[in-house]
C-alpha cells in the first residue's frame, strides 16, 4: 500500500462557480484498487445562495484501469458545517467524470450536483 497526500486546486463552473481546493490522501493498494479521502474548501458563488465558502468531505474508491487511469466506483463530495454560505450539497462525479482536454493544457470535468440553500 502506498499513501499519497495531495493538495489539488480546481476551477469549477456551473452551479458552483469558483475555486475548490482538495487536501487529502490517496491510498493505492497492491491489488490495483485505491481509496481517497479529503477535505475540500470551495470559495466562490453558489447559484441562488450567494458568494462565500462551502466545506465538503470527499471520499471515493475504485480501481486502476489498464491504461493507468482511475476508474471510480464512488466519488462523492458532501457538505459539512463551517462554511460561510448556508448550503447543503452533494456532488457526484461517478459516471460523468471523464475529463476532456482543453487546448490550453487544462481539462474540463463534468459533474452532477444537488444542493439547497439551507445549512447542513
Amino acid at each position: 500500500m502506498v499513501a499519497i497526500t495531495f493538495n489539488n486546486p480546481q476551477v469549477r463552473s456551473g452551479a458552483f462557480d469558483g475555486i475548490s481546493v482538495l487536501d487529502g490522501t490517496l491510498m493505492a493498494k497492491a491489488d490495483d484498487t485505491f481509496e481517497v479521502s479529503s477535505t475540500v474548501l470551495f470559495a466562490g458563488e453558489v447559484e441562488g445562495c450567494g458568494t462565500g465558502m462551502v466545506i465538503f468531505e470527499h471520499s471515493g474508491q475504485g480501481t486502476v484501469g489498464a491504461d493507468g487511469a482511475p476508474v471510480w466506483e464512488t466519488n462523492t463530495f458532501t457538505t459539512v458545517p463551517g462554511g460561510s454560505l448556508p448550503v447543503t450539497a452533494t456532488i457526484d462525479e461517478v459516471g460523468v467524470n471523464e475529463a476532456t482536454a482543453n487546448e490550453d493544457g487544462t481539462s474540463t470535468l463534468t459533474y452532477r450536483v444537488s444542493y439547497s440553500c439551507t445549512e447542513a
